[in-house]
């Protein structure tokens, strides 16, 4: 594994080793100093960031199975490299590392044997962060991408090299730290142009159902096409490092069998060009689901300038309306005075590497323009979670279970619903995998799990959620993929559509994907049945929309934070699959096994595992209760 270190003006790439493997500053008793981090109360805020490189090797680590998109897709090459990149702060005795790795998910088990490591150098555990940017092109590090669904995906070694990855970043990043000043700023991806949002927001974009070059899969539409970035400068002005923070799936290279970090790699490459150090992407609310795909993407140069469509002689001569009165060559510019952007290729690399470029050339425009933090200061603080593992699926793949139980019910299925057989057959295969990526006792049983006592929940995966205060920018994280009406709420206008279900169906504007045949369907109803009364249960959502079954007033995550440049920094601390308010969260995939051997109800549960309509989030959820419970931490983290 190469490393790259923040040495405040070079270009790190694989191979570099400004600090090198064996740089060892872990005398974690010297006064002031934690692996060679200061610590000293003097006001200054100290920055170290380093970069360890975690591609798989395709010829020593054998088969390598990709994560997302479906199973058995065996990586054949690599694209570009993956990997682990650690932001050291410390500021008057406070301090953390983020460290951001380039995978789909990682579990909180093999995070917490890092922390664990790093422990034992004098690092408390609690201030260890470890974020994924949910790039769809790495390897398979959850276990549920192998070649079937009873088959592992997961590489022992490399899982281990991973836990290695995170200790040496963190341990060069901070003996690299250095005194630092900061820039930092936002701006809506769908103001740059109003080709980059659909319509019905009022852009001109070609493609529904988008705001900012992202698209939202699942009603209710709600999107945050937000970037905000930050650079840290040493004494010099050279940086140390520069960050980039987006709410999107790096998922626009599509299924194919390569190797990448996705749009984040040239994201990065654009801020390390224009600054030096180490550049840095991170991922936010991206549930829903947040994408990319489908979207056309604005053609940009190397520097992530957009390259504006001009006007040609043909065009010119046939008096094209963009074209009135321009010269060859001239930008093409529409009725309303709006320049038109050039459009990249259909080739996936094309659009994933324009729009990398894109982003990394907004985010640095936005910390060259910014105003001087000379003494930003910070502020570290979290909350354990307990997070109970309700998904019946989950369960499974999480522990042995004995496949006897279900004979009675495969024969039942073989003589009275032979349209299912494959189906059940596939939960019969599942039952004795045990693929995910964490052991049967890292799971917490008892009372201190939620749900347990009430035979719900098979345990509980231990957690944290943190808040990070960085001068004008506040960090909360979450431990999953979030969807974004948690994090802002309900957009401006919506109100109406998401209090009355009539309202819903084609042509509504955040509702469009509802089956107006449940307008009169108490949404109770359909969270365990896939039809009632005409209504397609699985194109249904709650009504009215909350985002508490408790409280009809619970506020989004974004308004706990007083900042000039909130920040939601997801998929940290655990991979928790999607996160659901939990009153529009179905219950097919949450039931006990006692509940399902009732036919219909698990030929229910196995037709909804095969077509979730526009619930797929809960077949990859770890159950409703998480919303909540993450809700409630957030408010005990704000001592509400």
């Amino acid at each position: 594994m190469d490393t790259v270190g923040s040495d405040a003006g070079g270009e790190p790439g694989p191979g570099d080793s400004a600090i090198g493997e064996g740089t060892d500053s872990t005398d974690a008793s010297a006064p002031g100093s934690i692996l060679g981090l200061p610590l000293e109360e003097n006001g200054v805020l100290y920055a170290g960031a380093a970069a360890i490189e975690i591609t798989p090797d395709l010829d020593m680590d054998g088969s390598v199975y990709l994560a997302g998109f479906g199973k058995d897709r065996l990586a054949k090459e690599v694209r570009d490299p993956l990997w682990a990149r650690a932001l050291v702060l410390a500021r008057d005795r406070e301090y953390v590392a983020v460290v951001a790795l380039d995978l789909l998910g990682m579990t909180g088990y093999r995070s917490g044997l890092a922390a664990d490591e790093l422990a034992g150098m004098g690092w408390a555990p609690e201030r260890l962060v470890v974020h994924t940017t949910h790039t769809h092109a790495g390897p398979d590090t959850l276990g549920m991408w192998g070649p079937d669904t009873s088959h592992t995906g997961l590489n022992p070694a490399y899982q281990d090299s991973l836990v290695d990855a995170v200790v040496k970043a963190v341990k060069a990043a901070a003996g690299s730290a250095v005194p630092v000043s900061m820039k930092a700023g936002s701006v809506r991806v769908g103001s740059v142009s109003p080709y980059f949002t659909s319509p019905e927001f009022g852009g001109k974009g070609s493609v529904g159902r988008m705001t900012g070059l992202i698209r939202d899969s699942r009603d209710p539409v709600t999107t945050d096409d937000t970037l905000t970035a930050f650079g840290l400068f040493n004494a010099d002005g050279k940086a140390v490092a520069a960050v980039a923070h987006v709410h999107t799936h790096p998922e626009v290279s599509g299924g194919g069998h390569d190797i990448s970090s996705d749009f984040p790699n040239a994201v990065r490459n654009i801020l390390e060009s224009r600054f030096g150090g180490v550049g840095i992407l991170w991922n936010g609310a991206v549930g829903g689901l947040q994408t990319p795909l489908g979207v056309p993407m604005p053609a940009t140069d190397a520097d992530g300038a957009i390259i504006w469509a001009d006007c040609d002689q043909e065009a010119i001569e046939a008096k094209d309306p963009e074209c009135q009165g321009a010269d060859p060559g001239d930008p093409r510019v529409d009725a309303d005075g709006d320049s038109v952007p050039s459009w990249t290729s259909e080739d996936d690399w094309d659009r994933t590497d324009s729009y990398g470029r894109l982003l990394g050339g907004l985010a640095a425009d936005l910390i060259e323009s910014a105003s001087v933090e000379t003494d930003p200061e910070m502020e570290l603080k979290s909350v354990p979670l307990m997070l109970p593992i309700q998904n019946r699926y989950l369960q499974v793949f999480g522990r042995s279970e004995d496949t006897s139980i279900l004979d009675p019910l495969v024969e039942l299925v073989d003589t009275l619903y032979p349209e299912y057989k494959e189906y059940i057959q596939e939960l019969y295969d599942t039952f004795d995998a045990a693929i995910l990526d964490f052991p049967e006792d890292h799971m917490v049983k008892g009372k201190a799990c939620p749900l347990e006592a009430e035979g719900e929940v098979v345990g509980c995966l231990p957690s944290r959620m943190w808040f990070l205060r960085l001068g004008p920018v506040q960090v909360l994280t979450v431990p999953g993929e979030l969807l974004p009406e948690l994090w802002i709420g309900t957009p401006p206008g919506a109100k109406d559509e998401y209090a009355d279900a009539s309202l819903r169906g084609p042509g509504s504007t955040w509702f469009g994907y509802s089956d107006p045949a449940c307008a009169k369907v108490p949404y109770e109803q359909c969270r365990t049945a896939i039809e009632v009364d005409g209504c397609d249960c699985l194109n249904a959502h709650a009504a009215p929309y909350r985002l508490s079954p408790d409280d009809p007033d619970a506020p989004p995550l974004a308004s706990r934070l007083d900042a000039k440049y909130p920040v939601l920094l997801g998929l940290t601390g655990e991979m928790t699959g999607y996160i659901i308010p939990e009153p529009d969260n179905t219950l097919l995939l949450s039931r006990p096994l006692d509940e399902m051997f009732g036919l219909p109800g698990v030929l229910d549960t196995v037709a909804y595992g095969d077509d979730a309509g526009d619930h797929y989030e809960e077949s990859v959820s770890l159950g409703p209760a998480l919303a909540t419970i993450l809700q409630k931490a957030a408010a005990d983290l704000f001592n509400d």
